[in-house]
């Protein structure tokens, strides 16, 4: 994977071309990006070696530290030349950001859904309970494989959160582009909250509610929060009290109480089926 290091990590422009793009592409097909990759593709007649790499890790993870590290780092440089021509009225550049703000999402959407699954394979190693180093980032790989991806994760959704922070509406025209660029964000945080161990991470899940805060509050992302809150409540028992504490800072450090009372209303009506012993359980512990 020498390849990694020629990729750019100033000049984020050079992402659109089509070599950088499709050598990032090729390098996360390398990792198996869910763990249902490993049953489903066990029934159909894929090609040894691709049937290999999604369900083995032919992707190190110093490699993958590495693609994350430099995904982050470009969107981060794409909103600060971004913020600049949106201020400088640059109308012919918005166009040129608006692809490459796309593409780098989806490409870290792509990565943290492996690092995800690299983290439930092995929750030990993914997840440790040491604290993050100052400044949100943490030593990548180390000799004997284990990872700590914590720090890099927080920095992942600080700089959605400064992504978040431009006037969108000015490089995304319709309402429907600018709701899946962030949905982009948003599936990453609802994976991540998937995982208890991440979730027991306060520095983690803090950063996970800015995450769904500021897109909540500024982007439209309410009825989609609201439909995502209610599955989690329904699948995930680890989620009810970290939902009440989500709903509970947006309602007061970011004035938006609306989402608590539209969702307490929709979980007034839910019937749960007689065999569902974690739903009602889990939602009662979250209206509690």
């Amino acid at each position: 994977h020498r390849d990694l290091h020629s990729f750019p990590t100033r000049r984020s422009s050079d992402l659109t071309a089509s070599a950088s793009f499709d050598k990032l592409q090729f390098l996360l097909k390398c990792a198996p990006a869910s763990t249902l990759a490993q049953s489903s593709h066990s029934m159909e007649p894929v090609a040894k070696l691709f049937q290999l790499s999604r369900t083995s890790s032919l992707l190190p993870t110093h490699s993958l530290s590495k693609i994350l590290d430099l995904i982050v780092s470009g969107l981060s440089t794409e909103a600060d030349i971004a913020h600049n021509d949106i201020e400088s009225e640059e109308q012919d550049a918005l166009h040129h950001h608006k692809q490459l703000l796309e593409m780098y999402a989806f490409l870290l959407q792509w990565t943290i859904s492996i690092v995800e699954t690299k983290a439930a394979e092995k929750p030990a190693a993914g997840v440790p309970a040491r604290k993050a180093p100052k400044g949100g980032k943490s030593k990548a790989a180390t000799k004997d494989g284990t990872w700590d991806s914590t720090g890099q994760l927080q920095t992942a959704m600080d700089v959605m959160c400064k992504v978040m922070k431009l006037k969108l509406n000015r490089i995304f025209q319709t309402t429907s582009d600018r709701d899946n660029f962030i949905s982009l964000f948003t599936r990453s945080i609802y994976l991540i909250l998937e995982s208890e161990a991440r979730v027991k991470v306060t520095s983690v899940r803090m950063f996970c509610f800015k995450v769904l805060c500021v897109a909540v509050k500024h982007h439209g992302h309410a009825l989609g929060a609201q439909t995502s809150i209610v599955q989690n409540l329904t699948y995930f028992e680890h989620l009810s009290e970290p939902m009440a504490e989500f709903l509970h800072i947006l309602s007061e450090q970011y004035d938006y109480p609306q989402l608590s009372g539209e969702i307490m209303r929709e979980l007034a009506t839910k019937e749960f089926s007689p065999n569902d012993t974690k739903g009602p359980k889990s939602i009662s512990t979250f209206m509690i």
